[in-house]
């Protein structure tokens, strides 16, 4: 039985797996694809565990596996990848600066903005604001030196295929 949450054994009981395994064979997978890279769901399927267990195991491989194997865990459109090429990281981190750059945004806009005078009184608030101000300053700079230049446009939006 299959759920969108992940895959399930046959009883419906959800199988505790250990991090580190999920992280290790999450790796496994995706380099034995070389640059053809492993799906998302291939690897849900494959590994059978559940989505949660799956986000654990990238966690684990971000954290610690990478590194000891010196090479890059990058995805790209739920499609997952080992590699060494310095240009797929470039536009990957660019990728993901994108996203930083709009959660930064809307944290702005939708939590710090609308308190107005208030944020001010408040001293995390204040601190929140003026370092996600310089935050949002540095991707700016960023953007000014063309970086990252396949991937940010100049309103932070992704580039059209």
């Amino acid at each position: 039985m299959t759920t969108s949450s992940g895959s399930v054994p046959e009883g419906g009981t959800i199988v505790r797996l250990p991090t580190q395994w999920i992280g290790e064979r999450i790796w496994s997978l995706v380099e034995s694809t070389g640059d053809v890279g492993a799906p998302r769901d291939d690897l849900l399927r494959d590994i059978f565990c559940t989505v949660n267990q799956f986000e654990r195991g990238k966690g684990h491989v971000r954290d610690f596996t990478a590194m000891t194997r010196g090479k890059a865990f990058l995805a790209t459109r739920s499609v997952y990848l080992v590699s060494t090429d310095t240009n797929r990281c470039s536009e990957y981190i660019g990728w993901r600066l994108r996203t930083v750059d709009r959660e930064l945004r809307r944290m702005m806009s939708g939590t710090i903005e609308p308190l107005g005078d208030l944020v001010a009184q408040h001293e995390v608030l204040s601190y929140y604001r003026e370092e996600i101000l310089r935050m949002l300053r540095v991707v700016e700079g960023m953007r000014q030196r063309g970086f990252p230049g396949s991937v940010m446009s100049h309103r932070g939006e992704a580039p059209r295929p």
